[in-house]
């Protein structure tokens, strides 16, 4: 019998397994009760160290482990990099790198990035950022599949010109707000119609500009794209073949798309200004009109016509289409010999 209290007989003394047994205390809790006393202490102590000296050790060698980590997060990303170097002290440098991602490829042989933490630093400093390029991709390929509409867009609602405008300003707004500025050399993007190769496209405050080339051409063209505070203005020339281009698209307070501008090509010019509403492709009102087509007759060979000059203009009005098709008048030539006065 155990010794109870001021001498009493207290019951039998129990082993400390049973007391285990009794109240649940068994194998579920066999780690905590295989330490003894005062060893988790010791555990937690030789954790501590082993993390404070393992963040040391990252924290003095970062710049050899961070490239790796780098290219493991891309790949989480969907971004297959072959390596990831520095450049300087907060520019990484990828090669060989490919994306794929909504039937969309994109490649680039170099991309030349700056750092995360420099990049956003950057980003808060106004004269750096007008300086700094954020990302430069050398040698590479943009490959576009057949239709450029997004699957998740056209379930949700009837895509048309319209949602096409205000996709297109939002992801230039996007652009300029966390990438200021970036280079492109030496690129082509490959449609199913053709490929258009690019020397230097360079992006900087909301405006894209470059030069290229068309299919099956080899005179290059240079473009402009702006975005300013009300609409996105696009403007191609070509010298060679005298061709040139300004268009202007606005969102109206309407919601509706407004496409205004000229094409022109050697003496021939069209002007146009159309109006889209919600989920159409179709113009529900405006003009395309031209003062003065001219054809020449190389073109015109295979249909056996001559060459053709003439005038058209085409107003469309809640949907209904007028066209207007005039060829200027020729002289008419007498083919009656002049008549002889006597004198």
């Amino acid at each position: 019998m155990a010794r109870g209290v001021h001498g009493i007989p207290g019951p039998k003394a129990r082993p400390f397994k049973a007391y285990r047994a009794q109240f649940g205390y068994g194998r579920h809790a066999g780690l905590y009760w295989a330490v003894r006393k005062g060893g988790w202490k010791r555990i937690c102590g030789w954790a501590f160290v082993f993390a404070f000296v393992a963040g040391i050790a990252a924290a003095v060698t970062w710049r050899a482990w961070f490239p790796a980590a780098a290219r493991w997060a891309l790949r989480g990303r969907g971004v297959a990099t072959k390596s990831v170097t520095w450049i300087g002290s907060d520019r990484l440098k990828l090669e060989n790198v490919e994306y794929h991602g909504e039937g969309r490829s994109f490649r680039a042989m170099e991309l030349t990035v700056i750092a995360p933490w420099a990049w956003r630093r950057r980003l808060r400093e106004p004269e750096a950022t007008n300086a700094s390029v954020f990302i430069q991709a050398n040698r590479w390929r943009l490959i576009l599949p057949e239709g450029s509409k997004s699957t998740k867009f056209e379930s949700e609602r009837e895509f048309g010109i319209t949602e096409t405008l205000e996709s297109f300003q939002a992801g230039m707004d996007r652009l300029w707000t966390n990438c200021p500025r970036a280079e492109f050399l030496n690129g082509t993007i490959q449609t199913p119609s053709g490929e258009f190769n690019f020397g230097v496209v360079e992006w900087r405050r909301g405006e894209l500009s470059g030069d290229f080339t068309w299919p099956q051409l080899n005179d290059p063209a240079s473009f402009k794209l702006a975005r300013t505070a009300t609409n996105v203005q696009l403007a191609v020339k070509q010298i060679a073949l005298e061709i040139g281009s300004r268009l202007s698209l606005t969102i109206t307070t309407n919601d509706e798309a407004r496409v205004a501008g000229y094409a022109r090509w050697k003496t021939n010019r069209v002007d146009l200004d159309l109006t889209f509403v919600p989920g159409s492709d179709i113009p529900r009102s405006g003009f395309v009109e031209s003062k003065g087509l001219e054809i020449p007759e190389q073109l015109l060979a295979r249909a056996g016509l001559q060459a053709l000059d003439a005038r058209f203009r085409l107003v469309i009005t809640n949907g209904r289409f007028d066209l207007r098709l005039r060829a200027p008048e020729a002289p008419v030539e007498s083919s009656s010999p002049p008549s002889e006065t006597s004198p």
